[in-house]
């Protein structure tokens, strides 16, 4: 059995001008609203494509104020880009679950950071030869009052990568035709064999304007095929490119290549940000750049193996803003997609992490913020006054806990934390979230004051064998007062943590199986906390403002949709009640 999707959210291929984008069509009364996009069930029953969709909106792990498609897999790099007082967001999907490298250009875009209206997919792969293999990563950009996507492909036959681009036909980037000269580029052509491996990577441009001229990033490989370079180039048109130099190299640690490069000036300052081969992580590099040469002065985690392939943006307010692509931690020891997994059989996969205003510290720290047009988000407000946890100077065994508590009266799976904790003698402390009544599932928000790192701990975060357990670290600054604050973003299965004023940010996944692993806690290790105040908000579903299904999560879908001659078996599926 098939499902029918209606035209106004088919993909638009960007083949040309004609079959960019579908007509928008009259809606059957039988459509389903998800996410704010419309489904059809075939007349009288609920099969195929919409059923999975009403399926996804009863998952207890689907997060509610991050973005993610309505199904299938958000994977690799996003892509932000804004343009005319409109934030845009395009990143890599696989919209049929699990299309290996069929995958295309899905897109996003907001008024105001908060909302996103799910648009048709920009670009897909083919039916040229010379991208009908693979229509990868890139990065857009405007010249002369028009937007262009300049993307990555590989030729179906030869399988060499090639560098294309696309232009938008109208202002709301929606339609997209790919350039007739394409592909720009070809890798035999433009990188200098003597330097680089000839069968090394060779992709994920990046473009900057510097003047009349400009520039360009790719991801490869030196020569010796274990260490990673950047190589780069320049144009006047976009079209006419020429090697520069080797703008960056790995240092030391061999390391294949440095996929996503992403440059940009910032408070004075040059950043670099890469995602090493085989590492799901960004490495944000600060430093100086001249002549075509990049040099690092300081070298940090962006975050956690969790939020990974950052790029950003600079919006009309000034701002440097950053999105991630999040990774599931299901199933357990495997970072690849199997055909049998938790995550397969979820039939969604990876989401958008929540923006990031960026700024640069006198001491060249990446500095981490969210962006005040989140707290739009907040609903109910929990305010706890200073109380004190543990004993003071109580020595345990290292990492062992002997204190911890729920706090009374603060229950919810979607929810923004502020902490703010004093350590009077423990070593090891921090937050719980998404614990049971009784501690047999927690995720753990740790400060380990020996170590200087901020953990996220999912080691005990559910009762599901098949999820990843580990403890994911990041190095930590602390105040010169001792006060650590914390600042978590809890939605569903996924956490984002900001601590101590913006100088750590750690991204982690959590899949508790009880329905009661709903609570908030403290815990400490080694000697006692003084908390010197807790505010916790309930936090509004980003698809409640669209009227879509999601608005209404806490009653049953078969109380907002009839349909007839629905099996057993689709109502079990669902959740609902035998016929």
């Amino acid at each position: 059995m098939t499902g029918n999707r209606v035209p106004d959210v088919s993909a638009g291929t960007g083949h040309d001008e004609d079959s960019a984008v579908t007509e928008n069509a009259a809606l059957p009364d039988n459509a389903i609203d998800f996410h704010g996009a419309r489904f059809v069930a075939p007349a009288g029953s609920l099969t195929g494509l919409a059923l999975r969709v009403a399926r996804l909106d009863k998952d207890p792990h689907r997060p509610r104020y991050h973005f993610l498609p309505r199904a299938g897999e958000f994977f690799q790099d996003t892509i932000p880009f804004f343009w005319k007082g409109v934030y845009h967001v395009f990143f890599q999907y696989a919209p049929d679950e699990w299309a290996g490298d069929k995958c295309v250009w899905g897109h996003v875009r907001s008024t105001d950071l908060v909302h996103w209206e799910e648009l048709p997919v920009a670009i897909t792969n083919g039916p040229e030869q010379y991208d009908r293999a693979l229509c990868a990563s890139g990065c857009v950009l405007s010249h002369e009052g028009k937007v262009h996507i300049f993307y990555g492909g590989v030729d179906g036959e030869t399988r060499e990568e090639t560098h294309c681009l696309a232009t938008a036909l109208d202002d709301d980037l929606i339609r997209w035709k790919k350039d007739p000269a394409n592909p720009i580029m070809y890798r035999a052509e433009l990188l200098p064999s003597e330097i680089y491996h000839p069968h090394g990577r060779w992709s994920d441009p990046d473009i900057w304007k510097e003047g009349d001229t400009w520039y360009m990033l790719l991801a490869a490989s030196l020569s010796d095929q274990k260490t990673a370079a950047i190589p780069l180039y320049a144009s006047k048109d976009l079209r006419d490119w020429s090697y520069v130099s080797c703008f960056y190299q790995a240092g030391a640690a061999p390391m294949r290549a440095m996929e996503y490069p992403h440059f940009f000036e910032l408070d004075g300052r040059h950043v670099l940000f890469h995602h090493p081969w085989g590492m799901f992580t960004t490495f944000v590099e600060v430093g100086e750049h001249s002549d075509g040469l990049f040099v690092s002065q300081r070298r940090t985690h962006y975050d956690s193996a969790r939020a990974c392939a950052t790029k950003t943006l600079l919006d009309d307010q000034g701002r440097r803003i950053a999105w991630s692509w999040v990774l599931e931690d299901r199933p357990a020891g495997a970072e690849s997609r199997p055909l049998d997994s938790a995550t397969r059989r979820a039939g969604w996969s990876g989401l958008m992490s929540l923006p990031r205003q960026l700024r640069v510290a006198a001491d060249g720290a990446l500095l981490m913020e969210p962006p005040v047009e989140l707290e739009a988000l907040r609903g109910r407000h929990t305010q706890l006054p200073s109380f004190w946890l543990g004993t003071e100077n109580r020595q345990e065994a290292p990492g062992q806990i002997n204190s911890q508590l729920l706090l009374d009266g603060v229950l919810g799976d979607c929810v923004e934390i502020i902490a703010r904790i004093r350590p009077q003698g423990a070593r090891q402390f921090g937050l719980l979230v998404r614990c049971a009544p009784d501690f047999t599932e927690a995720a753990r928000i740790g400060i380990d004051l020996e170590d200087g790192k901020l953990s996220f701990d999912n080691t005990h975060g559910s009762l599901d064998s098949e999820v990843f357990r580990t403890v994911r670290k990041v190095d930590l600054p602390m105040a010169e007062d001792g006060l650590v604050t914390v600042r978590a973003f809890v939605d569903r299965s996924v956490v984002e943590v900001f601590a101590n004023g913006n100088r750590a940010c750690i991204t982690g996944r959590t899949y508790p199986n009880r329905p009661d692993s709903l609570h908030v806690g403290l815990f400490c290790a080694g000697g006692g906390i003084r908390c010197e105040g807790i505010d916790i908000w309930e936090m509004n579903s980003i698809y409640e403002a669209a009227g879509s299904a999601e608005s209404k999560r806490s009653g049953d879908t078969a109380d907002r949709f009839e349909f007839a001659n629905i099996t057993d078996e689709e109502r079990e599926i669902l959740g609902w009640p035998k016929s």
